[in-house]
């Protein structure tokens, strides 16, 4: 488990764990940011696109959004063995894969070349809730964003203990 002060969170933002998602995915944001641009280009100095389809893109980006908040949502109520389906963790791979290769197509006359920062940030959040999700589907080892379970056990059994003492303290030498 790792601990943190939750009263100096600006301090953690530029702050780099092993497990940070911005390092895992930075080779990914920029191979985003390249096809962004090689769609952008093209499609404005050569094709000359006059529209987009950036309703269907702005109703569509809701739903990754939804997807990816109930997945993490169930994956804290589930019980360790039993994981997320794999189609369903697919599905969600799929869908952020081509939402995010296709929005280049979908704002481009709304951000033009402003887009490509655009693009990197909609792939980064949505990739980083998605590897937050699978992060966090078996809290249960001994990763480091796993939760302390010995230390869950030796506080639970220090609880019952003091609370066992103040009713029959001599039955407490005999259980602890």
């Amino acid at each position: 488990m790792i601990y943190y002060n939750p009263e100096k969170w600006f301090s953690l933002i530029f702050q780099f764990h092993r497990s940070d998602t911005f390092r895992i995915l930075l080779p990914a944001m920029l191979a985003a940011g390249v096809y962004t641009a090689g769609i952008t280009y093209p499609g404005l100095e050569v094709w000359q696109w006059k529209s987009g389809t950036t309703a269907v893109h702005s109703l569509l980006g809701v739903v990754p959004g939804l997807l990816l908040v109930f997945r993490t949502n169930t994956a804290c109520e589930r019980i360790k063995n039993t994981p997320i389906p794999y189609s369903c963790s697919i599905f969600m791979k799929k869908f952020i894969f081509i939402f995010t290769m296709s929005m280049p197509m979908g704002f481009i006359t709304t951000f033009a070349c402003r887009k490509i920062p655009v693009v990197m940030f909609v792939f980064y959040v949505l990739v980083s809730l998605e590897l937050i999700a699978e992060e966090i589907e078996d809290p249960f080892g001994k990763d480091a964003n796993d939760l302390p379970m010995d230390e869950i056990a030796a506080r639970i059994r220090l609880n019952v203990r003091e609370l066992m003492l103040q009713k029959e303290p001599e039955a407490v030498a005999n259980v602890f």
